[in-house]
Parts: C-alpha cells; structure tokens; sequence
C-alpha cells in the first residue's frame, strides 16, 4: 500500500467547499488500506472532516498560519527572486512518500508545496479548484510555474475552462484530467416544484467572499427600481470573511427583499422552498452549491466563469450572465423572470443535465484516478516539454457543450 500525502493550500477558513474532493478522497483512500497524511493550517478547533480523516486513522499535521499574503502570492515573489515562502513540511519529516496531492484554492497556490517536494523528490499532483483573469504572472515568474505543472505526475482540474485559462496564462498545454466536485445531497434528490405563491424566490448559495462570490453585483441588480418592485425574495445562504461587510452594502443599497439565513445544514430543505439558484461569481471551480441545486431539480441563474457554463445550458437548464458585472447578470435574471411559470420545467432539465455529467461518486471517481497514478509508471519530460513548447494533454474530457 501507499503513502499518500494531501496538502490544503486553504488558509481563509477553517473548511470550505474546495476541500470536500480531496477528504473525501482521503477517506476513501484509507479505507482501502492506504496510509494518508493531511498536511492543513491549524485552526482553534478542527473541522469535522479533519477529526474524521484523524479517525479513521490518517496523520493529521498542522502547521502554523500566518496573517500575510495568500500562498500563491508569496509563491510568485519568490520566483521573481524576492523573499522565499517558508517551507510546508517538517525538516524532520523525511518518511517516504509516493504521492503529494496538493489542494489549491486557485491554480497557483501549490507552488511553495510544490518547491518543498521538488527538494525532497516526492512526486506531487495539483488539484486546481479555482482560476481567474487576474491571475497572470511576469515572465519570470512564468518560467518558474511552467516547471511546476510540467514536472507533474498529473493535474487535475475541476473545470475544462479553468484549464484552458492556466494553458493560457502560462502559454503551454498542460498535462491534465479533469475530475468532478462531490456534494452534500444525495444523487437522487430530485424535488419536486415549489407550490406557487405568486412570489419568485432565489437562494444565493455560497461564502460571503464578494471577490470571488460577487454578491455586491447581486445587491447592485437587486437595488433597481424594476426588482424592488417585483414579487421577488433573494435569501442568502452561507457564511465567510465578509459577512458583516455584504450585511452592510446590502443597507446601504436599501434592498429590503432579501434576508440572510448564515450557515445551514441541510440544503435538500433550502431547495424545497426555493425556485432557482443565482449565482454571481467572479470566479469559480465548479461550485458544489450549483451541483446540488440541480440534483434537486432547480434551475440556476449563473456567471459564465469556471466550469458554470459546462453544466448549465443557457435557456435549456438555466440562464447564463456572460459576465461578472450587473449589466450582464440584470438580463439574465430578467430572461428568468419573463420565463418564471417555466422554472418547473427547467429545474427537471437541470437535473437530467447534472446526471448525465457529474458521477454518482466522484471523491471514489477521484481515489480510482489516484491509484492508476501510482500504478503508472512515473513521467519524464518531453523533449517538447524540455524545450518549453509542450507538456502534453491528458484524454478524460466531460460530455456537454462547453467552450470549443
């Protein structure tokens, strides 16, 4: 059996929806009878997942959390050659490891990991949950993060476009799989539609983080005359670092058709109440909240970022913003709400979309593909790859549309 390292780049919150792949993997992992270590920050109280991976016999270690730039930011002034990031693991710690599968809030967050394993020899894998626009490094700093994913024994994304974005951002094809994010519901939780009442109803599912989340575009949509007007009830679900804040640009902005509900349990519960999930972020994975809305036969009104646009079919299972801006979220949500006596309808073809593409079990979808990693004989570099033009592309792909 294996010893399998996963490292969480996670340092905003104590759990988020980016770290369910990579437990739950781990647990899957462990069952089997491998030997796991879970390297994460260290919080006042550990999550439940982490007491449950320690449970179930996996060696939990904590480093230190630091109050300065986030990792990928650190990692990017070290590879221009200014002050190092400190080292993730223990200079005693040299057990033998096969595999380091590193968590990644955004595309660049591993690369201190990544430095730490190049100097021990440990083979590592970049799990990417998220990626944006914003995020282009210097040339130098390119060079630096082209030898990371190169020397890879694979990465894997959650979204084909995330993916595509990296190639670009580092101009070269990137050897890749593509792996699909768990959920919280079970795979036949379909619902049925909501009594009608004369009023629409939106759930906004997701951490109270505007940067990525965008929930002041939401709130700027929402203090228009036209929806101020209307029989419409936006609930927000979730907490995060910025709670107090959108708590706050939401009374400023005088929108009173809204309530926030926090942190909730049992999200099977926030579907039967509501009609159809909006969605306005900046950037994305594939977020697990949209997952679960259209297991419960709901419809969604989202951003085109990450892999949003690889579920949902625009005008079929739900209504696309082509940008992350109120101008372009403003038209969606008027399409949904000229077509909300067929929400129904949509919801059920959400449903049937999210089936056919997401797997019924994809944290043991992702141990399957971390097995073949380590059965397969480790990856040299190309001459390609050498020479800075290619490092090759792996064959998994999702059915559906997508971006050509």
């Amino acid at each position: 059996m294996a010893h399998i390292r996963f490292v969480s780049t996670m340092g905003t919150a104590p759990w988020g929806g980016s770290e369910e792949l990579w437990a739950g993997a781990a647990l899957k992992l462990l069952a089997r009878g491998h030997r796991v270590t879970v390297h994460v920050l260290a919080w006042p109280e550990d999550p439940p997942k982490i007491r449950e991976l320690e449970n179930a016999g996996a060696r939990i270690v904590r480093r230190p959390r630091q109050a300065r730039l986030p990792l990928w930011r650190r990692a990017l002034l070290r590879a221009a050659g200014r002050p190092a990031a400190s080292r993730v693991f223990a200079a005693s710690d040299r057990a033998h490891t096969d595999l380091v599968v590193i968590s990644q809030g955004e595309s660049f967050d591993g690369i201190p990991v990544v430095d730490d394993c190049t100097r021990r020899g440990w083979p590592y894998a970049p799990l990417a949950q998220s990626n944006a626009e914003i995020f282009w490094p210097s040339d130098v700093d390119a060079d630096h993060l082209r030898s990371c994913y190169r020397n890879a024994r694979q990465s894997f994304f959650v979204s084909r476009n995330n993916w595509r974005l990296l190639c670009d951002q580092l101009a070269i094809d990137v050897a890749h799989e593509i792996v699909s994010n768990p959920f919280t519901v079970p795979f036949d939780s379909a619902l049925a539609p909501r009594p009608a009442d004369g009023v629409l109803r939106l759930a906004c599912v997701a951490r109270l983080d505007p940067v990525a989340k965008g929930q002041d575009i939401l709130l700027e949509v929402l203090a228009k005359p036209k929806w101020r007007e209307r029989p419409l009830r936006v609930d927000f679900y979730g907490s995060g670092r910025c709670e107090r804040l959108v708590r706050a640009l939401a009374e400023r902005r005088g929108v009173a058709n809204l309530a926030f509900h926090g942190q909730v349990d049992d999200i099977v519960d926030v579907w039967r109440g509501h009609d159809a999930l909006v969605l306005p972020s900046r950037m994305e994975g594939t977020p697990l909240a949209l997952i679960e809305a259209m297991l419960c036969s709901r419809t969604a009104i989202v951003t085109d970022v990450g892999g949003n646009c690889e579920l949902v079919e625009d005008g079929i299972s739900g209504f696309v913003a082509k940008g992350a801006n109120p101008e372009a979220l403003d038209e969606a949500m008027e399409r949904a709400w000229e077509r909300r006596q067929e929400l129904a309808l949509l919801g059920s073809a959400a449903r049937s979309r999210v089936v056919a593409v997401v797997p019924a079990d994809p944290t043991a979808d992702f141990a399957d593909c971390l097995e073949r990693l380590l059965s397969s004989p480790r990856r040299g570099l190309s001459s390609e790859a050498a020479n800075g033009t290619l490092a090759g592309i792996a064959h998994r792909q999702p059915p559906g549309p997508g971006r050509p």
